[in-house]
């Protein structure tokens, strides 16, 4: 009973007071406080999240064939860590630690897969429909207006590209967003009422 009745109640309590702080202003400190508990608590779950990552890795130590990757693995983890302390994130060592090496792996992995990416689109974009014929000649004029060819091909495709990227694309992301702020706001419905309890466990 204690398992699921009082994170219930707390779900709730802590729900309607998001909800009620933006009309009753007594209520914004306790969001306030709210606020910071969740900061404190990301932190511990960040802090178990890297010891638990530093348990395997330093049990991989002890194997030759994961040795270089664990290390690699404990010298940035800690490295980025101890920087973090003495600088802060925005010491001019900690920048060019970041600077040298998130940034090209994130540009290196980023290259790896956009053959992939190109490969999938091509297969799925194939004319088989007239939505499918829409969407690749959508994705073909996007694509050259991202790039300094697109323009030296044909004058049009900078304008036909900023054109779907403003319009169309504008008003398909606005309503996936509507619909999850609805599909959300369903959700928390459910929770408040109850109907929704598989955050509490048990599959129910």
């Amino acid at each position: 009973m204690y398992r699921r009745t009082i994170p219930f109640i707390i779900s709730i309590v802590i729900g309607l007071s998001y909800i009620l702080s933006g009309a009753l202003p007594e209520i914004s400190a306790w969001k306030n406080l709210l606020d910071k508990w969740f900061q404190i608590s990301t932190a511990f779950a960040v802090l178990i999240g890297a010891i638990s990552l530093s348990m395997v890795h330093f049990r991989n130590l002890r194997r030759p064939e994961r040795l270089i990757y664990s290390t690699t693995l404990i010298i940035a983890l800690y490295g980025t860590v101890v920087l973090g302390l003495i600088q802060t994130s925005k010491g001019e060592l900690y920048q060019t630690w970041y600077n040298m090496t998130i940034v090209p792996l994130e540009a290196a992995i980023l290259s790896q897969i956009a053959f992939y990416i190109t490969t999938a689109a091509f297969r799925v974009l194939r004319m088989r429909s007239l939505e499918a014929s829409l969407m690749l000649i959508a994705a073909v004029f996007v694509m050259f207006y991202n790039v300094p060819v697109g323009a030296a091909v044909w004058q049009g495709i900078p304008v036909i590209g900023k054109w779907l990227m403003d319009i169309p694309n504008t008003a398909a992301m606005r309503a996936i967003t509507m619909g999850a702020a609805l599909g959300a706001s369903a959700t928390a419905i459910r929770v408040f009422l109850g109907l929704e309890r598989s955050y509490l466990g048990g599959g129910e």
